[in-house]
């Protein structure tokens, strides 16, 4: 390779590495609510990460689910039933209502609310086909900080609770 692509090859490498860069610290704009350089670019950095501040969720269910993903049940990731799955069980929450949704803040309130839960039936289509009919209860809840774990009054933390019946 002679010198002369050598250089044009690093000076590309530089400039690819600088647009990524400016993607995350450009401002966004008050028409896109996204910076220009987001635009461009599909997925930017938040395809390699996810705010650690985001709404978590937990699923609870009596019915066989194949998640996490990287089992050996499910070839280390070669079988596609765990991710469509867990992009299944995240369509259960579009379809709950917002009044439908309970909070509790202990492990006993939440098992006393999660029996007094209205059921949200939804009806097996076209966008749960991985997904087995029975009953499933959503939990989401924003993470403890790290901050605060060693706080004895903050180690309880709100969590909202809703039952879907998938007939």
């Amino acid at each position: 390779m002679s010198k002369k692509n050598q250089v044009g090859l690093i000076i590309s490498v530089f400039c690819i590495f600088l647009y990524f860069y400016f993607i995350n610290i450009a401002p966004e704009s008050n028409i896109t609510e996204r910076n220009i350089f987001q635009q461009l670019s599909p997925q930017g950095f938040a395809f390699y990460s996810k705010n650690p501040r985001d709404e978590t969720f937990h699923f609870e269910t009596e019915q066989h689910l194949q998640v996490p993903n990287m089992q050996m049940a499910n070839f280390f990731g070669l079988k596609r039933t765990g991710r469509a799955q867990g992009i299944e069980l995240g369509k259960f929450q579009e379809e709950i209502p917002k009044g439908n949704w309970k909070t509790c803040s202990s492990e006993k309130e939440c098992k006393s609310v999660k029996k007094n839960l209205k059921i949200n039936t939804i009806k097996k289509n076209k966008n749960f086909r991985s997904l087995e009919k029975g009953t499933y209860y959503i939990y989401s809840y924003k993470p403890l900080s790290w901050h605060f774990r060693e706080y004895e009054a903050s180690s309880t933390i709100k969590k909202n609770i809703a039952k879907v019946v998938l007939e």
